[in-house]
């Protein structure tokens, strides 16, 4: 029976508390869980006092064969535990714990996969840095390395967690394409948990006419206001009673896009800025759709906010959104990422509010069971207790 789980993360900053790492935590707590997260020890740490306990860790602990066998749980839950953390798994298997290893991730991990047909591929980073990525990953040998790098991860890992259904689907191919298909028999899907505030409480006595998009508009490459925007006004040109608010970091970038292209709409489009997670909730709850227009997304934690709220929502095609959408029960994904494809699933989405065919009070109870923090720590339990 376990009774502990370590989490190990390098990268947790406070701002984590309220997003998957801190809810797997709470979740795990909540269930009778004793959990200690481990992190690299920073400056953001000094002043955090957190609700659970934290072991800030020096870079030579965490190769340190005795640093894992002084911990009393035997299960490391290990975030992104690929290809640089060699090492580390080493230590941690020769103080004989178990690792689960943690993705975060939409499974398009290697070649072929996240080659020139990705959309991340195609539009991160500058042009020469797109240019040397295809040549590298043109390389046989090389790619070749990198991708058993992982695999050796893999292989000694217990078992995987990724985020959806479709994303264990991209990993099973690339499983099979590097023969290495048995990893297939330890990957689990497992959704990111969300807080109580999305999970509880009663929704909205009726939903308004309006959409609702949440992001970080400044990292354009991935979530792409540009196509946010276009959509939009042409989305209301049309359905002239809808109106639309956009939130999170970034608004000039919004703005200029929509000066540019939909200076005609007035106060149809509000431009919110960043918004507390209270906030946002209220919003959610009013709101009919939710509209997320991303080139990648991992989980898309602001999509699954809004389904716990009633919304159904409208996205590209992405593996965790045709997750959320429900094949048409909470939301609809565009065949491809245009314009036009995009357009035409939000007119949909539109036309099945009009014709009652989305029941908000149906989608919220069905994703806040799903992705309440008990669930989630209860399917991480179950698989700590298979390994």
């Amino acid at each position: 029976m376990i009774k502990e789980i370590s989490i190990f993360f390098e990268q947790f900053e406070p701002v984590h508390e309220i997003k998957d790492t801190g809810q797997i935590i709470f979740g795990l707590i909540d269930v009778g869980i004793k959990v200690e997260l481990i992190t690299i020890n920073k400056d953001c740490l000094k002043r955090y006092r957190p609700l659970f306990p934290v072991i800030r860790a020096k870079i030579g602990d965490l190769t340190d064969v005795g640093f894992w066998e002084r911990l009393e749980s035997d299960t490391i839950i290990f975030y992104y535990g690929l290809r640089q953390y060699k090492k580390h798994f080493q230590a941690i298997k020769a103080a004989n714990k178990k690792i689960i290893i943690k993705l975060d991730s939409d499974g398009r991990l290697w070649y072929p996969l996240h080659y020139f047909r990705s959309q991340r591929f195609k539009h991160a980073s500058g042009l020469f840095r797109r240019l040397a990525r295809a040549i590298k990953w043109s390389m046989p040998l090389w790619r070749k390395n990198i991708v058993r790098a992982d695999f050796k991860q893999l292989e000694m890992a217990d078992a995987i967690i990724i985020e959806s259904p479709e994303a264990r689907n991209n990993l099973i191919h690339l499983y099979d394409y590097w023969n290495q298909p048995e990893l297939a028999e330890k990957t689990y899907v497992v959704p990111h948990p969300l807080e109580p505030l999305f999970t509880s409480g009663g929704l909205a006595p009726e939903k308004e006419n309006t959409i609702i998009a949440v992001g970080r508009w400044n990292y354009s490459e991935a979530k792409n206001p540009k196509l946010l925007v276009k959509t939009l006004v042409n989305f209301l040109r049309s359905k002239k009673d809808y109106q639309a608010k956009i939130i999170g970091s970034g608004d000039d970038v919004v703005r200029k896009l929509l000066d540019k292209y939909g200076s005609d709409l007035g106060d149809r489009v509000k431009i919110l800025g960043h918004l507390t997670h209270n906030q946002l909730q209220a919003h959610l709850k009013t709101a009919q759709i939710f509209f997320m227009p991303s080139r990648w997304e991992s989980f898309g934690l602001a999509a699954a906010e809004a389904v716990c709220c009633g919304c159904s929502i409208v996205g590209t095609p992405l593996e965790p959104l045709k997750y959320l959408s429900g094949q048409g029960f909470s939301g609809e994904t565009a065949a491809d990422f245009s314009l036009k494809a995009v357009s035409s699933a939000l007119f949909l989405a539109a036309d099945k509010w009009e014709h009652k065919e989305y029941n908000p009070e149906e989608i919220a109870n069905f994703w806040r069971e799903k992705l309440d923090r008990k669930t989630i720590a209860q399917e991480i339990i179950q698989i700590a207790e298979k390994i």
